[in-house]
């Protein structure tokens, strides 16, 4: 009789759904095993000693043992379990959006190590940067060149001609920028000013900290947000839960800035 298969490794806790009367079942991104899926038995008991250390977010350091099906939690220690990102609902609904989207690019038992550090400095980062919504951005590029899913944005996906300065337009489906030539041929595109182009290609070129420097306007933010989630549905062919809880965290983010009575200067 073969005994179980026991060993250790560093995770980070992307989702948990709950099973049973008090398991959870966890998705976990490993630096050396790829993703995992795996159960933590008793672990929604008020005195479990896994509760706490298996939360989303969480980087922490795992015993696991091999089951018969998924993989049993035997142990669990939180290295990080990122404090302030849970304090503040624009970090959190932004570093869970991330979390969502690794789990929906990477495939099981995928290795995945470049994919888990780029999620564990992203987490880092979130606590650090000004701007959510910049490296949300960086991140989403980043995370899905490395799982083979790069848009082309130095050439025409329809002619093949080089990408110069002028009106473009980005294509879901062929995964690319379209020349003026091309693009009207083509059906459902989106519009890729010069500068939304120039953001994406620093971020591929630049390091991190460059990129946190960007001073981008809101309306150039929003373009490069909204040409990237397209491009992630389509390659998902759904639209992950994360993005629209942030939809609807920015649209009440700005009603409540409109909202706010507008100061008046006493006339001297």
């Amino acid at each position: 009789m073969t005994s179980p298969r026991f060993y250790k490794t560093e995770a980070i806790v992307l989702r948990h759904v709950p099973w049973g009367e008090a398991d959870v079942i966890l998705s976990l991104l490993t630096p050396n095993l790829g993703k995992l899926r795996a159960v933590a038995r008793g672990s929604r008991r008020t005195k479990s000693k896994l509760g706490g250390h298996v939360e989303p977010l969480t980087r922490v350091s795992l015993s696991l043992t091999t089951g018969k099906g998924l993989d049993i939690v035997t142990g669990a220690q939180a290295i990080d379990s990122h404090r302030r990102l849970r304090e503040d609902l624009d970090l959190l609904s932004a570093s869970l959006y991330c979390t969502e989207l690794s789990d929906a690019l990477v495939a099981d038992e995928q290795l995945a190590g470049s994919q888990y550090h780029l999620l564990r400095r992203t987490l880092e980062w979130m606590e650090q940067w000004a701007s959510p919504q910049l490296l949300i951005s960086y991140f989403e590029l980043r995370l899905v060149d490395l799982s083979g899913f790069l848009p082309e944005l130095y050439h025409c996906v329809s002619c093949r001609s080089e990408i110069v300065p002028d009106a473009h337009a980005f294509s879901p489906s062929l995964g690319g920028v379209l020349c003026p030539n091309c693009y009207n041929v083509e059906g459902r595109v989106i519009p890729l000013p010069v500068r939304v182009l120039k953001v994406l290609r620093y971020f591929l070129r630049e390091t991190p900290e460059n990129v946190a420097r960007l001073g981008l306007t809101e309306e150039v933010s929003g373009q490069v947000e909204q040409m990237l989630r397209r491009y992630i549905t389509f390659i998902l062919e759904r639209e992950l839960h994360s993005t629209r809880f942030l939809y609807r965290l920015k649209q009440l983010r700005a009603r409540m800035e409109n909202a706010m009575p507008q100061t008046v200067v006493p006339s001297a």
